[in-house]
């Protein structure tokens, strides 16, 4: 069996394991440590909640607020997510979005977490935000927003996107990090980018996992990149590059 063989059996048995025993397990105590990943969309929330689910006692709920929506139920926060667990399961969290506050369906239980000054907050950040503005859009066009298995397309799709809507894409994503930042000024704050998980990845989820007080593990995931990290399927990719150049300019 090859290691990346090896890796997937492990990561789906320990994701599958905590899942089983958080429901049968006998004895269950209060986590020593809530947390939530808080981002933007493409931005690595679903990369790194992999990574940490491949851990053994951390538990991630990923967008458990879109999904319990989803599906017409309320999510209380207390007694859905950070409720007792086995023991040997150390950290709890969940996703939260910076949009979630613009949505009533979200917005009480966000409150309810930013009240709560034991929550660490994992502050997820993209640095190249045409980088992310370009995957968000790609997502939203074609539909897919993860994978777990590599796929080559026929032919390459390409893409010419609205540099208006990259400068009012700028300028939300500038304010939703000020104002999202205020809002969990109390919290205890971990900040890392996707770039780091991508090129640093040791050392980023190390600092991760101490930051949760777990013992540090090496840790997988099963996604796989997405996307032409060159950009040649973007036909005005040079237009895109200087509307941004200009914003951040603007804004030294």
């Amino acid at each position: 069996m090859s290691i990346s063989g090896f890796n997937r059996i492990r990561t789906v048995f320990v994701t599958r394991t905590k899942r089983y025993l958080t429901h049968l397990w006998p004895i269950q105590t209060p986590p020593a440590t809530k947390f939530i990943i808080l981002c933007q969309p493409r931005t690595g929330s679903t990369l790194l909640h992999t990574y940490l689910n491949s851990h053994p006692a951390i538990y991630s709920y990923g967008e458990v607020l879109r999904r319990n929506h989803e599906k017409g139920k309320e999510t209380r926060i207390p007694s859905e997510v950070y409720k007792s667990h086995p023991p040997m399961i150390k950290a709890v969290g969940l996703k939260v979005f910076y949009s979630y506050l613009d949505k009533p369906e979200y917005r009480s239980a966000v409150f309810e977490i930013a009240k709560d000054p034991a929550i660490k907050v994992i502050h997820l950040n993209r640095r190249n935000a045409l980088d992310e503005f370009i995957s968000l859009q790609k997502a939203t066009l074609s539909g897919t927003w993860s994978q777990t298995r590599k796929t080559q397309p026929a032919t390459q799709q390409q893409y010419t996107l609205d540099p208006a809507d990259f400068l009012h894409f700028l300028k939300l994503r500038t304010f939703l990090k000020r104002r999202t930042r205020y809002i969990f000024q109390d919290q205890d704050f971990h900040e890392i980018s996707y770039e780091d998980l991508l090129t640093d990845r040791e050392k980023t989820l190390l600092e991760v996992q101490r930051f949760l007080g777990v013992k540090p593990k090496k840790l997988f995931s099963l996604l796989v990149r997405q996307g032409d990290p060159s950009h040649t399927d973007i036909t005005n990719y040079e237009v895109l590059r200087e509307v941004y150049d200009d914003f951040l300019k603007a804004n030294e």
